[in-house]
């Protein structure tokens, strides 16, 4: 890792939400491993794509259809069907 002591995605999705006035339960993390779990134990929606390590896809699939989404896409792609999936917008 090399992240400063104390600085993970997690740290950053706190910074985000103060930012932005978003709160993280509104916020989609889309990753691929565990590296980001702690920015996903701060979300309120996770995907990722098909390429993601297995440990990553059961936490995103641990958190159901509504908030959490696997794509069947890899890679970029993945991330754009992802993306599409939570804001219901077709990939036409």
């Amino acid at each position: 890792d090399i992240s400063p002591k104390g600085i993970d995605k997690g740290t950053g999705v706190i910074r985000l939400a103060e930012i932005t006035g978003i709160p993280s339960s509104e916020m989609l993390l889309i990753d691929d491993s565990m590296g980001g779990k702690p920015a996903a134990d701060r979300v309120g929606y996770l995907a990722c794509p098909a390429n993601a390590k297995a440990d990553f896809k059961e936490l995103v699939l641990s958190r159901g259809k509504e908030k959490g989404h696997e794509s069947l896409l890899e890679f970029t792609e993945g991330v754009i069907e992802s993306i599409s999936y939570f804001i219901g917008a077709s990939m036409d």
